[in-house]
């Protein structure tokens, strides 16, 4: 700030981010190509090397999620303890009641929808933490566990619902471990806790469920789209309702075509034009009753076996003459 005599100071300040051109602006310079000097130059080069060597860039999957799962929400918990973990720990080949906590905290950034690499992985969940599980945890003991708050709000818990009188393998990460154990000692719990049999830790657990389950399908474009069976509109599904779709216009327009045949034979015949002609306002007498809805059948209709193809088990019946048939009024109480 300045002072000018007994004027109050004046501040001045800037909101820089990584922006940019924010920064340009702010350090009063022309062009964004002014803010290079030869050190950043080679601190820019080096971290595109180590990237690549990381091989931080590399396309793992394609979240098939359609707006981000976001770290302050709970669908990224939900996706982590019924899935990811379930998926990484085999639980259902290992046939254990399994049930899953977590303390919030733990995951540090959003998910977006697309293509995911190593580097969102590491972004989302950077640890590295082991898994332990504490074997016959009674389910009345997970149901007050559930109810303490842990590093970042409430626990977040896999979606089993918990019987009170049922005992289940309690998973955790390593973080967790000593606060959800000093929660069960204080509830009486004396087993013993262990690693989880596994060569996962709560990061690379994310990698190996996206390479699994989230697979990539190229597109015309070069572009990429996802499946899963945790999200998303299948494009086959798609494709076989449009299919559907389709084959029912044509049916539709088949049956249109096979109720208007005869009334087209004839005409092309050169027959009925006599109906056809005072309906259109033409020079020729017509025999549509005025203030009626139903015109007199043709005198020369031909007679033929109809059969109703909604209802082709229905009796057949024959169209004849007007001799035949009787008058319209007659063919409207039929």
């Amino acid at each position: 700030g300045s002072t000018n005599g007994s004027y109050p100071p004046v501040f001045r300040r800037v909101d820089v981010d990584a922006n940019v051109e924010a920064l340009t602006i702010a350090a009063g310079l022309s062009t964004t190509s002014d803010l290079n000097t030869t050190t950043g130059d080679f601190i820019k080069t080096e971290i595109k090397r180590v990237r690549s060597e990381m091989k931080l860039d590399t396309t793992l999957g394609c979240n098939p999620y359609t707006s981000p799962l976001s770290r302050h929400h709970q669908p990224i918990f939900d996706l982590m303890l019924n899935k990811v973990w379930p998926f990484g720990l085999k639980v259902e080949e290992t046939n254990i009641n399994y049930f899953g906590i977590f303390s919030r905290g733990g995951i540090r950034y959003d998910l977006y929808p697309g293509n995911v690499n190593l580097d969102d992985i590491i972004t989302l969940s950077p640890f590295h933490n082991e898994f332990y599980v504490a074997p016959n945890v009674p389910g009345m003991m997970l149901i007050n566990l559930t109810n303490r708050d842990g590093f970042y709000g409430t626990y977040a818990t896999s979606n089993a619902t918990v019987d009170p009188f049922d005992s289940y393998n309690l998973v955790m990460e390593g973080y967790d471990r000593p606060d959800l154990l000093s929660h069960l000692a204080q509830m009486g719990y004396s087993g013993s806790v262990r690693r989880y049999d596994t060569s996962l830790d709560t990061t690379t657990i994310w990698s190996e469920f996206v390479k699994a389950k989230w697979l990539c399908h190229s597109t015309n474009d070069g572009s990429s789209s996802s499946s899963s069976s945790s999200g998303g509109v299948s494009v086959n599904g798609l494709i076989a309702g449009m299919a559907v779709g389709l084959a029912l216009v044509f049916l539709g327009l088949f049956l249109l075509f096979y109720k208007l045949a005869p009334c087209l034979k004839n005409g092309a015949n050169g027959r009925g034009n006599t109906e056809l002609s005072g309906m259109a306002g033409g020079g020729g007498p017509s025999s549509v009753v005025e203030g009626a809805s139903v015109a007199e059948p043709s005198s020369v209709i031909e007679q033929i076996s109809a059969i109703d193809p909604e209802n082709p088990n229905l009796p057949t019946f024959t169209i004849g003459s007007n001799a035949e048939l009787g008058s319209a009024a007659e063919e409207e109480e039929i």
